[in-house]
């Protein structure tokens, strides 16, 4: 079995009924309660090298959205504050902002990230399908981008390549980390006993056209 996004939780209760091979891809779990091995991500550098980007962007009014403040976008919130910390910026909570993820409760979310929005001078995203959904809704009442709102999403898919502007994003090799996920749990079905339980592959910074370069003194 392959498992994505598991928590704590969650893999509890699948491996309490499923005692074969597991390998799970961006997940957080404690190491101590099973064997498995996860495939994840430098998420919380991921976190940082966006957060700096936009911090040397002369960005200080930045809004972190994600669905939820546990496993991946936790991490990745981690390594956002880390930044803010560099440039000795107040860590607030006001500018963590947790969008309801189903789509009966989404409508909801985005009034409320619009009634905010002129709070900020960027956003950035958990993910680059938060990151192109935001854009829609709030283009479609008039904000544009990046010239009144900057954004940045993470993972780097189809979805931030042909989106307009082309947005700024974290880039994953998603096709390295399924093959290494079906390597490693084919070879776990012959015996095959890892040595490591957690892999981590790096991530890196793809500056396109989403965020804007501002003057220092407009942060003032």
């Amino acid at each position: 079995m392959i498992l994505i996004g598991m928590l704590h939780d969650d893999y509890l209760r699948i491996k309490s009924k499923y005692k074969n091979p597991v390998v799970l891809i961006d997940s957080y779990t404690p190491k101590n309660i099973a064997k498995y091995v996860n495939i994840g991500l430098d998420d919380e550098q991921g976190g940082y090298l966006m957060t700096k980007y936009l911090l040397e962007c002369g960005h200080r009014k930045i809004a972190f959205l994600a669905d939820n403040m546990e496993g991946v976008d936790y991490v990745r919130y981690t390594g956002h504050q880390r930044a803010l910390q560099e440039y000795n910026i107040d860590v607030d909570l006001d500018n963590l902002i947790v969008i309801r993820p189903s789509k009966y409760e989404r409508q909801g979310s985005m009034e409320e990230i619009y009634a905010v929005a002129h709070k900020f001078t960027a956003f950035m995203c958990c993910s680059d399908y938060y990151a192109v959904t935001l854009m829609k809704y709030l283009r479609e009442r008039g904000i544009r981008f990046p010239e009144d709102l900057s954004i940045t999403g993470f993972d780097d898919n189809l979805y931030a390549q042909v989106v307009s502007p082309p947005l700024t994003t974290i880039h994953q090799n998603i096709s390295q980390r399924g093959t290494m996920a079906v390597e490693y749990l084919l070879r776990m079905i012959d015996g095959w006993v890892p040595k490591s339980t957690s892999i981590t592959l790096p991530v890196k910074l793809v500056v396109r056209d989403s965020v804007k370069i501002l003057n220092s003194d407009k942060q003032d």
